[in-house]
């Protein structure tokens, strides 16, 4: 087995397993199962019990084998373990009372001198210590809530206490060993290397070989045919201890327990046990991990692709006039008109109009320039809710999709208005650089029959696709203006993809901060190597 492992003789464990004990509590600390894919809430409940078996027994004991070894009474709501503990020790140190659960303060009995080592203990954060000079030297008594107790907080309690444990004393009754949840347990208390005993308490005279049989059976059947069997007779209504012989043989047997070495020899094989135990439950964890970070890169993939169809077709849709122009026509109906752009071009030319009107037509063209960048505002909002939704529906068929919410993406108001407000001013840039370079004499013509403003505004709503602003806009400027009107139409079309990019974006990011590494799994299998190199 190697230096570092365990051997027989005087039992004793290396410092390089406790090295690599503590790394892998580091590891599965950083574990976390936020997507809701198969087994994630299974997985999360067993990081949870691997680091108390981790915190509370396996590092304490790898780092001070001198520390009593812990005898967890457990068992089912009712089944008298605090009686038992109390019954045990000689006097009333576990309240025991009739109201069900009894057991609400874990309560942890050592003998006066070991008091000192016990508090050393991490174990002390969640139990009450009480000394005893009836407690063996090299022991601790803990008496635990109920396994199936109504109330969560002691679940809990017992499964971590559990965890803890260098041996289960489990105790059940004729009425309850058949019960599904004390066999669940103890299976997966085997499973991870706990040495258990169990006490069959209450049980009835004339019944007891039956019971006890059955009881013998079941342990059989469950791979635990070297469990220790202790038998208490139903001795009927009382209050408080049982009798002494009642319990002689549980305490003679604990008493063989007691003292350094042999202490020491429990916790050594539970220890062991434990520790050939850690491979299966880390590669569970592993394998958590990895359907974690597929998920994650699933649901990355998935709204990715659906938003890079969201700007093809957003971009077709532009190309194709179809996404403003409609919204757009009737703001163009009351500009053309108040304006009388009808009466712009005739067959002598160019009308310059009166000042009154051209001031009329500038007034008029700055007010629709705003109506025309709020419906690029509400189609720029259009489009982002259309794209959440379609993100929200490609992801309803990916098992653990729903960790993107709709309702979670940030307001982009702000953003919408930003982002249109920057195209209509490289709109205007581009317009003004086509007027001040053209050496045509239509375009000549029509700046000095028409103020930049009604040129700027109705150049923005051909760009928008607004089919008689595109039309005035050819008639005025002539063909060459169709070059500008395709430039600020891919401006747009460049200001919505950012706007879906951030929706992309913020989908990332979102993921990203769930810190689910890839290498995760992989330093836990490291870790699992590691410890059956110690076999």
């Amino acid at each position: 087995m190697g230096p570092a492992a365990l051997h027989s003789g005087r039992p004793s464990l290396g410092t390089s397993v406790y090295d690599i004990v503590k790394d892998l509590q580091a590891d599965v600390e950083s574990l976390a199962f936020p997507i809701s894919v198969d087994g994630a809430a299974q997985a999360a409940e067993q990081r949870t019990l691997l680091l108390a078996q981790l915190e509370d027994h396996l590092i304490p004991r790898l780092a001070e084998l001198s520390t009593p070894g812990i005898i967890v009474v457990a068992g089912s709501t009712g089944a008298g373990k605090s009686t038992i503990t109390n019954s045990l020790v000689g006097e009333d140190v576990s309240a025991a009372g009739l109201l069900r659960p009894t057991t609400v303060e874990p309560v942890l009995v050592v003998h006066p001198l070991d008091e000192e080592l016990m508090r050393a203990s991490s174990l002390v954060e969640a139990v009450k210590i009480v000394t005893h000079e009836a407690v063996p030297r090299g022991i601790a008594i803990l008496d635990a809530p109920d396994l199936d107790s109504v109330r969560d907080d002691n679940r809990a309690t017992a499964r971590r206490l559990l965890e803890s444990a260098d041996l289960w004393l489990f105790v059940t009754t004729s009425r309850r060993y058949g019960d599904a949840l004390p066999w669940k347990t103890l299976t997966s208390a085997t499973e991870r290397g706990t040495s258990v005993a169990m006490i069959l308490n209450r049980a009835p005279k004339a019944s007891l070989a039956d019971v006890r049989m059955d009881l013998l059976t079941r342990l059989r059947e469950h791979g635990m045919e070297r469990t220790p069997l202790f038998v208490i007779e139903d001795i009927g209504p009382h209050e408080g201890l049982l009798p002494e012989e009642a319990v002689r043989p549980v305490h003679n047997w604990l008493t063989t327990l007691s003292g350094a070495d042999q202490a020491r020899a429990v916790i050594v094989r539970t220890l062991r046990g434990s520790l050939e135990a850690l491979p299966p439950r880390l590669n569970e964890l592993a394998q958590a991990i990895d359907q974690q970070v597929s998920a994650k890169d699933l649901i990355n993939s998935r709204a990715k692709e659906v938003l890079v169809e969201c700007v093809t077709d957003i971009r077709s849709s532009l190309a194709d006039k179809a996404l403003l122009g409609g919204a757009g026509a009737a703001q163009w109906s009351l500009l053309a008109t108040s304006s009388r752009y009808d009466k712009i071009v005739g067959r002598s030319g160019y009308a310059k109009g009166s000042p009154f009107l051209r001031t009329r037509r500038a007034d008029s063209a700055a007010r629709a320039e705003e109506s025309f960048k709020d419906i690029a505002e509400q189609a720029a909002l259009d489009v982002l809710a259309s794209a959440r939704t379609r993100v929200s529906d490609a992801l309803a068929g990916v098992r653990g999709g729903e960790f993107v919410e709709v309702s979670e993406f940030p307001d982009r108001s702000e953003d919408v208005r930003a982002a249109v407000g920057d195209w209509a001013r490289q709109h205007h840039l581009l317009v003004s650089k086509f007027l001040e370079t053209s050496s045509s004499k239509q375009v000549d013509a029509a700046t000095r029959a028409l103020d930049s403003k009604s040129l700027d505004t109705i150049t923005l709503a051909a760009a928008l696709g607004v089919a008689p602003a595109g039309d005035l806009a050819r008639r005025l400027l002539g063909n060459e203006i169709e070059d500008v009107l395709a430039a600020s139409t891919a401006v747009l079309a460049d200001e919505y993809d950012q706007l879906i990019l951030a929706e992309y974006q913020h989908i990332h990011e979102s993921l990203a901060r769930l810190d689910l590494e890839e290498g995760a799994s992989a330093r836990i299998r490291v870790r699992v190597a590691e410890l059956k190199a110690l076999r």
